[in-house]
């Protein structure tokens, strides 16, 4: 799975495979990283590549940003790349997720020799683009009585009971939901009373 990742970034459909060099740096930058953390990187670092793309069919971005001896022009492309990923309507914590990604990649290149600069482009001011706050409690009190409802599939019932107690009771993010495995599943804890909780490898979540 790993190696599928990596290979996505060094052969990008927009452009040409890698020279030696650079394709063993970034499978070095790439195996480093853990399985979630190497998927964003490989995401993050393959917008760059199709940016690069797009504004020149010739051009591999990563190729020419590790080979540049200068580093104007190199943030040069990394400041029209972040410009273009604002005039795009991305958010703050996307343009700045992908510029941290490009960042770590020439950290590794300057502290293994590769380069000699660094990048200087700034992230963006962070901007608040939707309301967080989730619904009210008389909310979560109807959207449970709809669910509770649902008896025409007993299982499918429990699982999305189960998956909305999680996430207002708990505070669980979707990701920790949707990796969660009935091998995870340990039990309740001792004392605690086998209808109140939940443990799960990791982390114990008390629902009423």
């Amino acid at each position: 799975h790993k190696a599928a990742l990596i290979e996505r970034v060094l052969y990008p459909a927009e452009g040409p495979e890698l020279a030696g060099k650079v394709r063993d740096f970034v499978r070095l930058f790439l195996s480093s990283h853990k399985l979630n953390t190497l998927k964003a990187y490989a995401n993050d670092i393959g917008s760059y590549q199709a940016f690069c793309h797009a504004t020149n069919p010739t051009e591999n971005g990563v190729k020419a940003l590790l080979f540049s001896q200068t580093v104007g022009p190199a943030n040069e492309r990394v400041l029209l790349w972040r410009n273009a990923m604002q005039d795009a309507g991305l958010t703050s914590a996307t343009i700045n997720r992908r510029l941290a990604s490009l960042r770590a990649l020439v950290k590794l290149a300057r502290q293994t020799g590769l380069l000699t600069w660094d990048l200087e482009v700034d992230s963006v001011r962070h901007t608040a683009y939707r309301d967080t706050r989730g619904p009210e409690l008389d909310d979560v009190r109807k959207i449970l009585e709809v669910l509770e409802a649902r008896t025409a599939n007993p299982t499918v019932r429990a699982r999305d009971i189960a998956i909305f107690r999680l996430r207002f009771d708990a505070g669980w993010r979707r990701h920790e939901i949707h990796t969660l495995r009935v091998q995870d599943y340990a039990g309740p804890r001792p004392g605690s009373g086998a209808d109140t909780a939940v443990a799960v490898l990791g982390r114990v979540q008390v629902l009423a």
